[in-house]
C-alpha cells in the first residue's frame, strides 16, 4: 500500500508540473508576442528587434521549430511592407534542425506560401508564381498532410497564369 500511494503521489505530481509547465511556455510565448507587439506599436525598432531575438532563442531552447517557424511570420505581420519581405524568407532558412513532423512541415509551407503571396500583393506575379511553386514543390517532397494546397497554392497559382496569359501553366 506504501508503494501504491507513493506512485499515486508521484503521479499527481508529474500530471500538475506537465501541466504548469505547459502553462509556462504558452505564458512566455504570450508575453514575447505582447512585448513585441507593444514596442513596434511605440515604434521601437530597436528595442522588438531585441525581444524578437529572444523569442527565438527561447523557441530553440524548447526545440519547438513550428513555432519558430511561424514566429517570423508574425513578426513580418506586424508591419507587412514589401521591404520586411526578408523575414519571411529567413523564417524558412534560419533552422537548426529539419523539420519532422508534420506540423512543423505545414508551418514552412504557411511561410512559403505567404511569401507568394504578399508578392503578389506587392505587384510581383512573376516572383510570386515562383514562390507558389516552390510551396507545390515543398508540399510534394514532404508528403505533407492535412494542409488544402488547392486553395491556398494551386488556385492563386493559376489565377497569376491567366493574368499573365500564360493558360497551359494555368490548366496544368
Amino acid at each position: 500500500m506504501l508503494f501504491g500511494n507513493f506512485n499515486l503521489k508521484l503521479f499527481l505530481f508529474l500530471f500538475f508540473f506537465g501541466s504548469f509547465t505547459k502553462g509556462l511556455s504558452q505564458d512566455s510565448l504570450t508575453y514575447y508576442n505582447k512585448q513585441l507587439q507593444q514596442k513596434f506599436q511605440q515604434k521601437n525598432k530597436a528595442e522588438s528587434q531585441k525581444i524578437f531575438q529572444k523569442k527565438l532563442k527561447y523557441l530553440q531552447q524548447k526545440n519547438n521549430l513550428e513555432e519558430y517557424t511561424y514566429a517570423f511570420f508574425d513578426f513580418f505581420m506586424l508591419q507587412p511592407i514589401k521591404s520586411r519581405t526578408p523575414i519571411l524568407k529567413k523564417g524558412i532558412e534560419n533552422k537548426w534542425r529539419t523539420p519532422k513532423s508534420n506540423d512543423e512541415h505545414i508551418a514552412k509551407l504557411h511561410v512559403i506560401i505567404n511569401i507568394a503571396y504578399h508578392f503578389k500583393k506587392f505587384g510581383n506575379i512573376n516572383i510570386a508564381n515562383l514562390w507558389y511553386e516552390k510551396a507545390m514543390a515543398y508540399y510534394q517532397q514532404n508528403n505533407v498532410s492535412q494542409y488544402d494546397i488547392e486553395s491556398y497554392c494551386l488556385r492563386p497559382l493559376a489565377n497569376n497564369y491567366t493574368r499573365l496569359g500564360d493558360y497551359e501553366n494555368a490548366i496544368d
